[in-house]
C-alpha cells in the first residue's frame, strides 16, 4: 500500500505504509505498478466551494483529470473514488439511480469527477466504484473554520460553552455515517472487477439538526435548559434542506453500518 499526499504525513498513523509526498498529478504515477487506486484527494465541503468555485474546480475535477492522465499507461485495474451525497442536491431516501441535481460548486465538481472517471475507465477497461459518502464523522475530524464536520463542530461547542451556533435551519435533516463504517464500505470494493458502479455510503437514517444537538448535549452532560442554540432562518448558499440516503445497494456486498449514532458520539 502506498499513500500519496501533498501534506506531511503523521508518522503515528502511517507507520505501516509506504508514503510519498506528491500531488495526484505527479509523474511518479506514470510508472505506478499497483492494481487499485483509492482516490480520496480533493477539497472537502460545500461552503468553501461557494466562496471560490474556481479553486474547488481545480482541487477536485482538474486534479482528477490529471490523475487519469498520469495513470493512462500504468497497470491500474480499478479506481475507487470518494464522491459525495452533494451530487444529489436534495432529497429523502435517495437511491443511486435517482436524479442527480447538485446545488453547489462542490456537488457539481464531484458529479463531473464521477462522469469523467466513467468515461476514462470505460475506455481503458478499468473498474470504477463511485462511493457517494453522506455526512461522515469521527474522532480527529478537521473542523477548521467551523464550516465542515457538523457533528464534531457541535461537540466542540457543547464542551466549550453553553452556546451552539448553527449555520442554517435546525430543521434540516442529515444522514450521519461513522468513519469506520465508511472505511469498511470502501473495502468491499477492493477487488479487480471491471464494473462501473455508484454506491451510497450512508446509515439510511435521517436526523434533524435539532435532535442531533440534543443528543450531543445529553452525552456531554450539558443542562439543555441553559444552552442557547443560535440558528439562521435560511440555509447557507449551496446547503440543502434534507439529504438522506438509502443503502440497499451496498448492503448487497455484505456491508452494513455497525456504529449507531449514539455510539459514534461517544467515540468522538
Amino acid at each position: 500500500v502506498t499513500l500519496f499526499d501533498v501534506q506531511p504525513f503523521n508518522e503515528y498513523f502511517v507507520k505501516n505504509f509506504k508514503c510519498v509526498n506528491a500531488d495526484i498529478g505527479s509523474e511518479i504515477l506514470e510508472t505506478f505498478d499497483h492494481d487499485i487506486i483509492i482516490h480520496l484527494a480533493g477539497q472537502v465541503g460545500t461552503h468553501e466551494s461557494t466562496i471560490s468555485p474556481k479553486q474547488s474546480l481545480l482541487n477536485n475535477l482538474i486534479a482528477t483529470v490529471n490523475l487519469c492522465e498520469k495513470i493512462d499507461k500504468s497497470k491500474v485495474k480499478k479506481i475507487i473514488f470518494a464522491s459525495s451525497m452533494a451530487v444529489y442536491g436534495e432529497g429523502l431516501a435517495l437511491k443511486e439511480a435517482d436524479k442527480l441535481n447538485p446545488q453547489s460548486p462542490y456537488g457539481i465538481g464531484k458529479l463531473a469527477c464521477e462522469d469523467y472517471l466513467k468515461f476514462f475507465c470505460k475506455n481503458n477497461n478499468i473498474g470504477l466504484s463511485n462511493m457517494r459518502i453522506f455526512n461522515c464523522y469521527g474522532p480527529l475530524q478537521d473542523t477548521k473554520g467551523k464550516l465542515k464536520g457538523l457533528l464534531n463542530i457541535f461537540i466542540e461547542q457543547a464542551m466549550a460553552s453553553n452556546v451552539i451556533s448553527v449555520t442554517g435551519k435546525t430543521s434540516r435533516k442529515r444522514d450521519l455515517i461513522y468513519i469506520d463504517d465508511v472505511v469498511e464500505a470502501f473495502l468491499t470494493q477492493v477487488n479487480l472487477d471491471k464494473n462501473i458502479e455508484a454506491f451510497n455510503v450512508c446509515s439510511g437514517d435521517g436526523i434533524e439538526i435539532s435532535e442531533m444537538i440534543y443528543k450531543i448535549l445529553k452525552f456531554c452532560n450539558s443542562d439543555t435548559n441553559s444552552v442557547i442554540i443560535k440558528s439562521k432562518l435560511e440555509n447557507s448558499l449551496g446547503d440543502s434542506q434534507n439529504v438522506v440516503g438509502r443503502n440497499d445497494k451496498i448492503k448487497l456486498t455484505g456491508w452494513k453500518p455497525k456504529v449507531s449514532l449514539d455510539e459514534g458520539i461517544k467515540k468522538c
